[in-house]
């Protein structure tokens, strides 16, 4: 197993905790929007404590440039998905949301050269009938509802954001000191969202117990990813990364209590599948 795949593996994991952990914190009844603010500056902080320990700060022009933008989409890609859990199952809309690797994957090969080989080929196909086969309904037809649109939207700014990340780790940004940088400018924006669009900030019991849970794992989560991306290929990397939904779906039958079924276990199997292909 290559160390890109391996970081891959890390990284997928604690996103499978995050999902878990944002249905808890929505069937909590969290304030969104403050939910995210304290989301945003958990991960700007654990970077910034990972910073200090180790490789120090590197607030190069690079940096101080794509970071904001970085801090928006995430925002909003953020946001857009938790705010679907709310009347989305953990089994569904989290499958959806990993999809984003679909355009990662495609944006590396047609503008990065990367190789696309016959094994590669077939891993990111088994990854994608697998997450369609996780979506199904039972009727076999997808019912595009509020919180389908919702994810959707995030989807499409995760696969953006993963890609950009690739561009700017290549061109020699450090993780931590990117990922500090971005949660600044995530907390900015999700506190104007909050007075503006979200009914002002309402930062409580639940927000304070959630958040910070949840920032520590996309923390950590993200800085694999990130250094994954540095010593491997995105469209090996972000299929990889972006299959944590079976492992989410077993947390969420074990311990929120939600149905599993033939297709869902099948589709853990092509997931499974699709990551041998691509090791």
């Amino acid at each position: 197993m290559s160390a890109a795949v391996a970081l891959a593996l890390a990284s997928l994991v604690f996103a499978a905790l995050t999902d878990v952990f944002y249905k808890l914190a929505q069937r909590a009844g969290i304030h969104t929007p403050s939910f995210m603010i304290l989301h945003a500056g958990t991960v700007a902080l654990a970077m910034a404590i990972s910073a200090a320990a180790g490789p120090g700060f590197a607030f190069t022009p690079l940096v101080l440039a794509v970071g904001p933008i970085f801090g928006m989409i995430g925002f909003t890609s953020r946001i857009l998905f938790v705010a679907s859990l709310r009347d989305g199952a953990a089994l569904v809309n989290p499958a959806i949301f990993r999809m984003s690797f679909a355009l990662t994957a495609t944006l590396a090969i047609a503008f990065l050269g990367e190789p696309l080989t016959v094994t590669k080929a077939l891993g990111i196909a088994a990854a994608v009938a697998a997450v369609m086969l996780f979506n199904l309904p039972p009727a076999g037809w997808i019912r595009f509802e509020r919180h389908t649109w919702l994810v959707l939207g995030g989807m499409s700014c995760a696969g953006l954001l993963q890609f950009f990340y690739k561009i700017a780790l290549g061109a020699g940004a450090q993780p931590q000191t990117l990922l500090v940088v971005q949660g600044v400018a995530a907390v900015t924006v999700a506190t104007l969202f909050a007075r503006v669009r979200g009914g002002g900030v309402r930062i409580g019991r639940r927000e304070r117990l959630y958040a910070p849970l949840c920032g520590t794992m996309t923390a950590v989560s993200v800085y694999f990813l990130m250094r994954a991306y540095q010593v491997g290929e995105a469209s090996v990397v972000a299929p990889i990364a972006h299959l944590s939904f079976p492992v989410t779906g077993l947390l969420a039958v074990l311990f929120l209590k939600e149905s599993l079924t033939v297709r869902k276990v099948a589709a853990t199997v092509g997931a499974v599948a699709a990551i041998v292909a691509l090791s």
